[in-house]
């Protein structure tokens, strides 16, 4: 149940999430090609700078890693005889299949700072994240993004029990 919870809880977030943009962002490379060719070209030109950074690569790879590290062992609890051989070949699929998309992710990733920024911000982020004070912060953000996503399976876990015990708890409130 509690696998289903973690679910459910995630897919919630991305509904809520979805639901409250006015205009949902693309997810596919002809799609997000013709948002971005929307908006103002100095700030465009600005975010493609930001996310073509090579510290920048790196902090969307490590993100895609530790999102991995986090959602194979849910993927295991719902198939209890997969080994942990299997698991590392489901984590290096998963990878695999997120690296070959890592475009897409970076596209996704500049219409939301479009969608967020004004022109004058998004240019400014990425003039100090050119500077060497900003480079070196983005080059330390993969190790920050480990640290964090190294809680999130456990943390998630641990929210899933207290929903469970919330639930039966409130089970005939809930009927």
């Amino acid at each position: 149940m509690r696998a289903a919870l973690l679910l459910a809880l995630g897919a919630s977030i991305g509904f809520i999430s979805a639901a409250a943009a006015a205009d949902p962002i693309p997810t596919t490379a002809d799609a997000l090609q013709k948002r971005l060719a929307t908006y103002d070209p100095r700030a465009l030109a600005a975010a493609k700078h930001y996310y073509e950074q090579p510290a920048m690569k790196s902090t969307l790879i490590a993100t895609i890693n530790a999102m991995t590290k986090t959602i194979v062992p849910m993927i295991a609890q719902q198939y209890p005889n997969m080994t942990p051989a299997g698991q590392a070949k489901l984590q290096q699929i998963i990878v695999d299949v997120m690296a070959k998309r890592l475009d897409v992710l970076e596209q996704i990733s500049e219409v939301a700072m479009l969608d967020t920024l004004s022109t004058d911000e998004i240019v400014a982020w990425d003039q100090f994240a050119s500077s060497p004070i900003g480079a070196s912060i983005l080059s330390k953000t993969p190790n920050m993004v480990e640290d964090v996503s190294s809680s999130m399976q456990p943390f998630g876990l641990d929210t899933a029990a207290a929903i469970e015990a919330e639930i039966k708890a409130d089970a005939a409130e809930l009927h």
